[in-house]
């Protein structure tokens, strides 16, 4: 299918052709230097699309700089044969969980203080398997006091306009629009599994997930980032209570 000049679809289709051989141009490169059998290839994205520039996460709500799922939920994939075996899972795999997974497909420990975990146990597995290593996904904002945590089917949602671009809900009219308007300035809870676009509010039918993933988001948040503290020990200059609460280049 072609696009008219001027349509924003072409060049979001133009990025994607880019993109496609910009990896192939690595892929080749590799190969030709025969270090294919030893390489790993992880392809990601590391947030949804940028609003206004006519890429669009439908239908998916939200987008990048956003706490809807628009805004973090990615593709991803894994190739590397003789060590991933083919298939496909929706256990949840966090950017964090990037350096221990390929220090284990590397044969090696995980030093102490790495933050995330091994996520090759849950490649095979559904998002609400034991065996999913990644039992918990936090997003949080401790100067402006918003956040957003996921523990299995269930999304906990603080104060969602805070990390918005824009509060316009263009598209969610009456009924549907309410639960996106009530958690720009309060708590929602989703069930993910039945409504992956967040158009419907549960926490009035499970208040157990709610507090149990309003306490997980705020206990992450007064823990902060122990391990930063385990890397540069002795050195505070970029502990949060010098930087309005949050984790900043100790440079800065």
């Amino acid at each position: 299918m072609g696009f008219a000049a001027g349509d924003p679809r072409a060049d979001v289709a133009a990025l994607v052709a880019a993109l496609d051989e910009q990896v192939g141009n690595v892929v080749d490169g590799v190969r030709a230097r025969r270090g294919w059998e030893n390489t790993v290839l992880w392809f990601m994205g590391d947030n949804g699309p940028e609003p206004g520039t006519g890429a669009a996460s439908w239908p998916l709500r939200g987008a990048k700089r956003t706490l809807f799922e628009g805004g973090g939920r990615e593709p991803s994939f894994v190739y590397a044969p003789g060590r991933v075996a083919p298939g496909a899972s929706s256990a949840p795999v966090h950017v964090i969980d990037v350096a221990p997974t390929l220090l284990g497909l590397a044969g090696s420990a995980v030093p102490r203080g790495v933050d995330g975990v091994d996520a090759r146990p849950g490649w095979r597995a559904r998002a609400e398997d034991a065996a999913t290593p990644r039992t918990l996904v936090l997003a949080y904002d401790a100067v402006n006091g918003c956040g957003a945590a996921v523990r299995g089917r269930f999304k906990y949602v603080l104060n969602a306009a805070c990390g918005s671009l824009s509060p316009d809900y263009a598209g969610w009219e009456g009924d549907e629009r309410a639960p996106f308007d009530a958690c720009a300035t309060r708590e929602c809870l989703f069930d993910l599994e039945r409504d992956p676009e967040e158009r419907a509010a549960v926490a009035a039918a499970h208040p157990g997930a709610l507090d149990a993933l309003r306490a997980a988001l705020l206990a992450a948040e007064a823990a902060s980032v122990p391990s930063l503290v385990e890397i540069t020990p002795g050195d505070d200059r970029a502990a949060p209570d010098r930087h309005g609460g949050s984790w900043v280049s100790w440079l800065d």
